[in-house]
């Protein structure tokens, strides 16, 4: 994720801007096309990329596309419409992977995506996503909407762990089921899980076994941050903060003076963090998460997705096209202009290079060469149509 590296600077340094895959019009916007004519109806969700030439990206309808060349073209590995909308792709290496989704939809391929296994996991329920914390393929784990963990420790058999359920505000209340929206691991395989009314669920070792966390709100709780266990951050509805660290034995409550939801927050220092969300909101700490500061981002649009690069550069993505960046920590943010007009769910760091990838609505994606010498815009492959 973040990467502290030394900065170039901005007079010698462009960003190479590459479209990759078609697009349409959001409904209910003046109408333009993308690309070479429209692709078929779907969103592209995530995206995995082990370097700068081999990705995947997933999405709704079972949709699988796989680069081998940057993105020059994109094969269809799976799809059809009467399949389940996909909320996660995780590869080990460029021949083991798996992708996770709706109605307990869990695939795995040995032979980088050529041929796909469904695993046959006994549940119905929305994967949150799948994970192998520990890089070893034999012991990974896919966890419901619930919070109820699917696990397996020999790569081939999934069993299903305790469903965790939330300790009751007053005493005569019943427990409260979980509904997690986001999952992120410190060191050591140690795992937090957010979601609905506040809760946050908790394991040590990556293992079946998570417990719940004694919060203090009861606001929805959208992502979460532990790069730096036992220091975390948690983000959500109404502006909320939730900062623990001590590994969430106590998770206390930071204003944010903003009514406005949450929708990603990063770190790049134990001290240095940025979240952003609705209107167009960037919030910024430079002590931990104590104190929350709002710095204009020059737009209106919600923020979905941040990457913070280093404590200088950070980019958020969001809906209807909007791209921003900053070069300078946070104190001022420019809007990248591009002919799209599709929502931007999500923008990653390809895995030992410099480029980032953007993923969104309507099979839109973008690439991001950061150490180009001159500007350089061009369009490449599409994501092939739909034939189904």
């Amino acid at each position: 994720k973040a990467n502290e590296t030394a900065e170039p600077t901005t007079q010698n340094r462009e960003i190479r801007n590459e479209r990759i895959g078609s697009g349409r019009p959001r409904g209910g916007r003046r109408g333009r096309g993308f690309g070479r004519g429209g692709g078929a109806a779907r969103f592209v969700k995530t995206a995995h990329f082990l370097n700068d030439q081999t990705g995947w990206v997933v999405g709704n309808d079972a949709h699988i596309h796989h680069t081998t060349n940057g993105g020059q073209t994109w094969e269809r590995q799976l799809g059809s419409r009467s399949l389940d909308n996909l909320r996660d792709v995780l590869f080990l290496s460029g021949q083991q992977g798996w992708v996770a989704g709706e109605n307990g939809f869990l695939i795995e391929t040995q032979d980088g995506g050529k041929t796909w296994q469904t695993l046959q996991i006994g549940t119905q329920q929305t994967l949150v996503g799948v994970h192998f914390p520990s890089l070893d393929p034999k012991w990974g784990w896919s966890m419901q909407r619930d919070g109820t963990v699917l696990y397996t420790t020999d790569g081939i058999k999934w069993s299903s762990g305790q469903t965790p359920m939330r300790p009751p505000v007053y005493e005569e209340d019943f427990p409260i089921p979980f509904a997690i929206n986001d999952v992120a691991f410190g060191k050591f395989s140690e795992g937090w899980a957010v979601g609905r009314d506040g809760q946050i669920i908790h394991n040590q070792d990556g293992g079946p076994i998570w417990a719940a966390q004694r919060t203090s709100t009861n606001t929805n709780l959208i992502n979460v941050e532990m790069r730096f266990a036992p220091l975390g951050w948690a983000v959500g509805n109404a502006g909320i903060v939730q900062r623990t660290i001590n590994g969430g034995e106590y998770w206390r409550h930071h204003e944010t003076d903003t009514g406005y939801s949450l929708n990603a927050v990063s770190f790049v220092t134990k001290r240095k963090g940025w979240a952003v969300g609705r209107y167009g909101i960037v919030l910024r700490t430079t002590d931990g998460g104590f104190e929350w500061e709002a710095i204009p981002s020059n737009v209106t649009q919600e923020l979905y997705s941040i990457c913070v690069l280093s404590e200088q550069e950070i980019y958020a993505v969001g809906a209807a096209g909007t791209i921003i960046h900053s070069m300078d920590g946070g104190d001022t943010w420019e809007q990248e202009h591009t002919d799209i007009a599709n929502d931007l769910y999500a923008i990653v760091k390809a895995e030992n290079n410099n480029e980032l990838w953007i993923v969104g609505q309507w099979g839109v994606i973008l690439r991001r060469e950061l150490d180009a010498i001159q500007m350089s815009i061009r369009k490449t492959g599409e994501i092939p149509e739909d034939k189904s």
